[in-house]
């Protein structure tokens, strides 16, 4: 890339929303205007600062800070559309890349009595703002500075770009210290029962045990924030042994810190023991488990052959049963005729016929007519030849006579 000339006025845009987000997920602090302003005035007087965001999605408190460093505060509208495909639905996005193209090239030609700008100090992590970026350095001959926050990668802003440079993060002061000095027993506690400690092991605890307003999680967050900003408590990444080539991240007092001087004990951090492998409490766990496991399932199996073989002879009685009443003098099982009395509203009837009583039972030869009324087959009467009683044919049975015998005309 051709050497620029040395830039004396800078033009600062800041892409608030992006900077925010990612400050606050990935180091736990707010943006600060004038840290902002302290960068780009290392390159130059800052003659135009601007932050744009859709100001919906940033808290109020940031807002008023850009207001209070005499920032020029833009509203970038959020666009809606529609996605195609099967499953269609609205999708709200921000216009921040075109708003910042815009701005530059209104400050590249400024009305009557403008400054021109030397340099453009561009605060983003969004990558869908190379393409701005690349038009004011290619068709404007501009050179261009971007600010990201630490640990954000952005190839495309860094190829169209003279330099990026990280945000710096100074130690702040705390917003809460009363609730700082209360933390720091709490933090010397944790870290001697744990190895390593994370963010919501940490916050489920200050919740608990600090008694914070309303037990609110959204207040212990802050909490930790500010100790993280202040730089009482450390944020470290850490490789985990058991899945090599991934890490996890764990926090740590900074025991150099003048807050843990101020309010900590001054004990040294504990030393715990290094596993060398897997606790063997956990595999004799697993074990004992597959043990508890297997017992019961015999015990159930057991239980479920009895409970088969009960049924079985139940069956067995009641069809025995059946038989002997319903055939020898005309009783019916209890069950069954409690239910047909209670199809019929309750009222008295005879006792159930030979037929009715045993239509269910597997030994009964029954069936039904197109009304519904149960008659039992004509092969019912029928026997082998060497049998003592009667031997009828079909063409003898008359069934209108057998149904007028038993009252169903």
């Amino acid at each position: 890339m051709s050497a620029r000339k040395a830039a004396k006025r800078v033009a600062l845009l800041v892409d608030v929303e992006s900077i925010h987000l990612h400050l606050r997920a990935l180091h736990h602090r707010t943006v600060d205007p004038g840290v902002l302003l302290d960068c780009a005035s290392e390159h130059g007087e800052v003659v135009a600062k601007q932050a744009l965001a859709p100001w919906e999605g940033v808290p109020e408190d940031v807002k008023a800070d850009f207001d209070s460093a005499e920032f020029e505060v833009v509203e970038v509208p959020r666009a809606t559309r529609r996605t195609g495909g099967g499953r269609r639905r609205d999708v709200s996005c921000d216009t921040v890349g075109t708003e910042l193209l815009a701005r530059m090239v209104e400050l590249l030609f400024p009305l009557e009595g403008g400054v021109e700008i030397d340099l453009f100090v561009v605060a983003t992590c969004e990558s869908v703002a190379a393409r701005a970026l690349h038009v004011i350095r290619e068709r404007f001959d501009k050179p261009l500075l971007v600010i990201n926050v630490e640990g954000v990668e952005t190839p495309e802003l860094a190829e169209q770009s003279e330099q990026v440079q990280p945000l710096p993060m100074p130690r702040m002061e705390p917003r809460h210290p009363e609730l700082l000095e209360r933390l720091v027993p709490l933090l010397e506690d944790l870290e001697r029962r744990k190895r390593y400690l994370n963010f919501k092991y940490i916050r489920e605890a200050v919740v608990r045990k600090l008694d914070v307003p309303n037990r609110s999680f959204e207040l212990a967050e802050r909490l930790l924030s500010d100790a993280i900003a202040c730089g009482l408590l450390l944020k470290r990444k850490i490789e985990d042994k058991y899945n090599p080539g991934q890490q996890f991240t764990a926090y740590a007092i900074d025991r150099e810190s003048e807050y843990f001087e101020r309010w900590g004990s001054g004990e040294a951090a504990p030393e715990h023991p290094e596993p060398t492998e897997p606790p063997a409490r956990t595999k004799s766990k697993s074990a004992s488990e597959r043990q508890s496991k297997a017992k019961p399932r015999g015990d159930s199996k057991r239980r479920d052959d009895r409970r088969d073989d009960r049924r079985d002879e139940g069956r067995e009685d009641r069809r025995d049963e059946g038989r002997d009443d319903g055939r020898d003098d005309g009783q019916g099982g209890g069950k069954r005729k409690r239910r047909r009395r209670k199809r019929k509203g309750g009222a008295k009837s005879e006792g159930p016929s030979q037929l009715t009583s045993n239509r269910r039972g597997r030994g009964s030869n029954h069936s039904q007519d197109r009304v519904g009324r149960i008659y039992e087959a004509p092969s019912r009467f029928l026997s082998a030849d060497d049998d003592d009683r009667p031997v009828i044919s079909d063409d003898e049975i008359d069934v209108e006579a057998i149904l007028r015998a038993r009252g169903d005309d």
